[in-house]
């Protein structure tokens, strides 16, 4: 009997981690919103009652994993990125860097289960231990909060959307190696010495411009609607009920619900010229701690929840990929036409905006997954990064900021 019990017992165990394995790798798949047991007991190569024995629903799978496996890689990243904060030498920021170079399928589960799990109850109390005991240990609506802490909140924000970024979106890596060397820098700067910044309380929240014709009442139905619920609820009927329309109104305009999100989503998005110019500016002194801010206020919640949703379900939708896409390649097509920019500047300009991009979309979605960071000490952040940034590349930046600058006041004609 006793045989029997621990033969059971190691076959279970083996199971567990096939599920697990599969479960992940679903994630990955088809984001967390459509895994479902079924597919994962398939992939695990067991039958689904199997998975249906071990758990109630795809939920417990999803908290199930994240106790297993993710919440210490959540935890081991963020003390990784604290550390460089209070000691920051070269080999401390080399071990963060490596650990996200070297981030793998649970790495990147571990990220979207987090940005996520606020609006999934049953997992948001398991992952709210590791927001609540990590990621606010200090309260980021506090002007007492330390600059160590904002930096190493700051560090753990950029690199976890790095790491779903590096997993989804297949472009060089060339700027992360060039960022270690920016970021070592900054996190040496004594805080002493960081000048304070007066921030500016936003005026307007950052949304879609409404007005009464239906293509725009749908736009900000639409921005509601997928940033409280996610994609994968925002369904056409709740759209429509929030338009105060009939879903036939919507189809009329648009084929499908893709077609309608990506319409959203390029309303909150400036012209082309205009984004150029304004990356030309995060290098401003203070430009970026009030960016920041902006960024995270809670005037702005419904308009950075929008963007995390998008951005999580264009990781497994192909036309929302696309459109996602579409926008950096269009910056990308503008900047040879910067008037006698070398081949250097336009690799320099790349990087700035590939790495400001994703700095200013991880702070803004790790305050969405917690609920907080309105952190009124980002200039112990964002003033070290800047002139770290500005010590590597100052006589170059300015002169193809004046390009810029040539360029932008020539399309405006």
């Amino acid at each position: 009997m006793d045989s029997q019990q621990k033969s059971r017992s190691k076959k279970a165990i083996v199971n567990d981690e096939l599920i697990r394995n599969a479960g992940i790798e679903e994630i990955l798949r088809v984001g967390v919103d459509h895994v479902s047991l079924r597919e994962v007991s398939a992939r695990a190569g067991l039958t689904h009652g199997a998975t249906y024995a071990r758990y109630e629903d795809a939920d417990e799978l999803l908290v199930d994993l994240w106790i297993a496996r993710l919440a210490e890689r959540a935890i081991g990243l963020f003390e990784l990125c604290e550390r460089a904060s209070t000691e920051p030498t070269p080999s401390n920021m080399r071990e963060v860097f490596n650990f996200v170079r070297d981030a793998d399928e649970a790495d990147a589960a571990m990220v979207h289960l987090l940005l996520t799990a606020r609006r999934i109850p049953v997992l948001g109390e398991e992952v709210n231990e590791f927001i609540e005991n990590y990621l606010m240990r200090e309260d980021c609506r506090s002007q007492d909060v330390s600059a160590t802490f904002t930096r190493a909140l700051c560090l753990f924000s950029l690199m976890t959307v790095q790491i779903i970024f590096s997993r989804h979106v297949q472009r060089p890596g060339h700027y992360f190696d060039r960022l270690e060397e920016w970021m070592t820098t900054a996190f040496q700067t004594d805080a002493d010495t960081v000048p304070e910044i007066d921030l500016a309380e936003p005026t307007v929240p950052y949304s879609i411009v409404e007005s009464s014709d239906l293509e725009s009442v749908l736009a900000a139905a639409t921005f509601h609607v997928v940033g409280k619920s996610g994609y994968a609820h925002a369904t056409i009927t709740r759209i429509a009920r929030r338009a105060n329309c009939s879903p036939g109104s919507i189809y009329s305009l648009y084929d499908s619900k893709e077609e309608l999100v990506i319409a959203a989503y390029r309303r909150t998005l400036p012209e082309r010229w205009s984004r150029i110019a304004y990356f030309m500016h995060f290098l401003d002194s203070g430009f970026l701690t009030q960016r920041l801010y902006l960024y995270t206020h809670p005037e702005n919640e419904t308009w950075r929840n929008f963007l995390l949703e998008f951005s999580l379900a264009s990781a497994n939708n192909t036309l929302l990929y696309q459109a996602h896409e579409a926008q950096d390649r269009g910056l990308a097509t503008l900047a040879p036409l910067i008037p006698d920019a070398t081949d250097e500047e336009l690799i320099l300009l790349g990087h700035i905006i590939t790495v400001l991009s994703l700095l200013t979309h991880g702070v803004a979605f790790m305050a969405t997954a917690t609920g907080s960071l309105e952190c009124t000490n980002y200039v112990q952040f964002a003033e070290p990064f800047r002139r770290s940034v500005l010590s590597c590349v100052g006589t170059t930046w300015v002169q193809l900021c004046a390009r810029v600058d040539q360029m932008t006041e020539e399309q405006s004609r």
